[in-house]
């Protein structure tokens, strides 16, 4: 389940200091419990994790990537997160999972397809087989998917989901 971050009166990490915040906020629990918090700010994200269930938080760590990107978290069936970033304007989707359950990070790399841009931050579910699925919206309003071969496994190349078109709006730029 992905959930928007909402500071509560408990232990926390504390807050960022960065010249210009974006706002961007996701979290996740692990798969031992703990919360885990994703942000994007002007210099790229940061993460922070409770250093036990319903414990103290981390100091936030930064993890590079692009400034005030668009965020997205999954669960994988072993209880790793997955995480995705898109950069603004869409050009690249960035993904970022665990090495283990409650462990370290990937380094990551590029997941989106050559040569589409997204308009809008993938979303991600895991099915009833344990696989995790990622859609998304391109800016020609074309509906893609990437899929997971196996559960908590590599991934399939992006495919089309059906052939009808959304009404496109790309990430960063205003509603009609």
């Amino acid at each position: 389940m992905v959930l928007p971050c909402t500071p509560g009166t408990g232990p926390r990490p504390r807050p960022l200091v960065h010249p210009a915040e974006s706002g961007r906020v996701v979290s996740a629990r692990s798969a031992d419990g703990r919360l885990e918090v994703f942000a994007a700010g002007a210099d790229g994200i940061h993460h922070a994790w409770q250093q036990e269930a319903n414990g103290n938080w981390s100091a936030w760590e930064p993890l590079g990537g692009p400034g005030g990107a668009e965020l997205a978290i999954a669960p994988d069936a072993d209880g790793r997160l997955e995480a995705f970033s898109l950069t603004p304007g869409g050009a690249r989707l960035g993904h970022r999972p665990q090495v283990a359950p409650g462990g370290d990070r990937h380094p990551g790399g590029e997941f989106g397809e050559p040569g589409l841009r997204l308009a809008a931050t993938p979303t991600a579910a895991l099915d009833t087989t344990g696989r995790t699925h990622v859609f998304a919206v391109t800016t020609t309003g074309a509906l893609r998917t990437r899929v997971q071969d196996r559960p908590s496994g590599g991934w399939h190349a992006w495919a089309a989901f059906g052939d009808r078109a959304v009404a496109p709006l790309v990430s960063g730029s205003p509603a009609p």
